[in-house]
């Protein structure tokens, strides 16, 4: 599929005061699709939620062992598992 405008050159040589857009589609290719089974997926029953969890662990542990571990449980709902912050710096207190 190819779409685009007009260039001043064709719109000035056909005397056309507007712009003009246009779209090509290769029919072939779409009849071709046409039969073409639609995969429908249900809407799941329970909305997505994601959740946040903060571990505190040591420097010696690393990402790649926990999402190991949590991958062998086979948690059925999870569907990712994302590390996306990594605190270093002053010590604190757990409570």
């Amino acid at each position: 599929m190819q779409f685009g405008k007009l260039s001043s050159h064709i719109l000035t040589h056909f005397d056309l005061k507007q712009d003009v857009f246009f779209a090509d589609f290769n029919w072939d290719a779409i009849n071709k699709n046409k039969n073409l089974k639609h995969k429908f997926e249900p809407i799941s029953k329970y909305p997505q939620i994601r959740r946040d969890l903060s571990l505190l662990i040591n420097d010696d542990i690393d990402f790649s062992n926990i999402n190991s571990i949590i991958d062998k449980m086979k948690i059925q709902i999870l569907k990712g598992i994302n590390l996306f912050d990594v605190y270093q710096g002053k010590k604190f207190t757990v409570w």
